[in-house]
């Protein structure tokens, strides 16, 4: 019989067995293809198991990347510089155009 407390394994960083909650920490190491698979438990139990894969992307303006400079205004904290433009931050105001420093 199916534990209730362990009935639901979605959205876990690891591979749980639904009947005994045992963790499986290597399922990393499991060829799913993208298929749900028949995994057994040490409790002897079977089940399937499967994994999901989610991709971020992300972007971010650079005005030097384009070929210009950095419009740095003063943002509320102090010392603090954003361009306009992009909306990169820094605490040197030259560091932003310089072509030795890039700011993450």
């Amino acid at each position: 019989m199916i534990n209730p407390e362990y009935d639901s394994t979605y959205e876990s960083d690891c591979l749980k067995c639904p009947y005994c909650g045992q963790e499986n920490n290597d399922a990393w190491e499991i060829n799913f293809n993208d298929n749900k698979i028949e995994i057994e438990c040490d409790c002897g139990k079977k089940f399937w198991g499967s994994k999901s894969t989610i991709i971020n992307y992300s972007g971010e303006a650079d005005c030097k990347l384009n070929g210009g400079t950095h419009d740095l205004i003063p943002t509320s904290n102090k010392g603090q510089f954003e361009c306009e433009i992009c909306g990169q931050y820094t605490y040197d105001r030259d560091s932003l155009n310089s072509d030795k420093e890039k700011v993450e």
